[in-house]
């Protein structure tokens, strides 16, 4: 009795283990990816933006230049940065070259893979005059995942 009580427990102690989390899948964007996307310049020569990382965190800044200053952390979930990362896929940023700043200036600067790039450009009033290239489009949506990392606190 005593054998097969023993027998027993030891059956059930080396069979019954516990699930193990299965990892989460790798992320399509390289583990470098960056994007910092602002606007500034003009008199006071303020600068606004949000640099985005891979891991999801977002910072929001100000300052003379971009990331001078940096205001508030936030984060965005996978489903946010995969969105993203779709949309800056189809953009094809790297082959892009724009750098047409003016008294005010929109900028958008991406890091992935290694490789660095930026554009830059006058923006149009935001919210009032429609976007009217790919690239001005991304940047609202880069602005507007920046905004929504810190709405969701």
């Amino acid at each position: 009795m005593l054998k097969t009580g023993l027998w027993t427990l030891l059956v059930l102690l080396t069979g019954c283990t516990a699930p193990r989390d299965e990892p989460a899948p790798a992320a399509p964007w390289p583990a470098d990816w960056r994007l910092v996307c602002g606007q500034g310049g003009g008199v006071a020569g303020r600068w606004t933006g949000y640099t985005i990382t891979a891991d999801g965190t977002v910072t929001a800044w100000s300052g003379r230049y971009a990331e001078e200053r940096v205001e508030a952390t936030g984060a965005l979930d996978r489903a946010a940065l995969q969105a993203l990362w779709t949309r800056f896929e189809a953009l094809d940023f790297f082959a892009r070259v724009l750098d047409e700043p003016g008294n005010l200036t929109a900028v958008l600067e991406a890091t992935a893979d290694g490789r660095r790039h930026r554009v830059a450009w006058i923006p149009r009033v935001e919210g009032i005059e429609p976007a009217e290239t790919p690239l001005e489009t991304f940047f609202d949506t880069c602005l507007a995942t920046g905004r929504a990392a810190f709405q969701t606190r």
